[in-house]
């Protein structure tokens, strides 16, 4: 459930704009990989999400979102966007017909976490939500 649950989520930051991702032409925002090109690039991932509950169809995934970017404002951009797009979403689907999104939160304010071996700045926020 959860891996399509995160395509979910990468087709709604690409309708945000966030990144392209429904397209190979210029993708820049992938499900559950990083590769080393474009220099600025989205990766969401599955992480183990909560206990799901028991006596009502409720379940609790949860994910990482990746962002890296070759200067540092840029991603900063990024990680605004993409925590105004995702924190505090009550009630809704992200894409047409999707899974029901009672609600979506950061875990973390998340933030820069270093830069990778060619020196990119990367930086990482982590999300919790309750679905059915």
């Amino acid at each position: 459930m959860t891996s399509l649950f995160i395509d979910e989520v990468a087709q709604y930051l690409e309708v945000q704009g966030i990144g392209i991702y429904s397209t190979d032409n210029n993708r820049n925002l992938f499900i559950g990989n990083l590769p080393d090109q474009p220099d600025t690039a989205v990766g969401v991932f599955d992480t183990t999400g909560g206990i799901p509950e028991i006596e009502i169809p409720l379940f609790m995934p949860s994910f990482q979102v990746i962002v890296r970017a070759a200067a540092i404002d840029v991603g900063e951009t990024l990680v605004a966007q993409i925590r105004t797009a995702l924190h505090n979403q009550y009630n809704l689907t992200f894409i047409s017909n999707g899974t029901y999104v009672y609600n979506c939160n950061l875990t973390a304010q998340g933030g820069h976490i270093g830069r990778d071996d060619k020196g990119r700045d990367t930086f990482s926020l982590n999300f919790h939500c309750r679905v059915r």
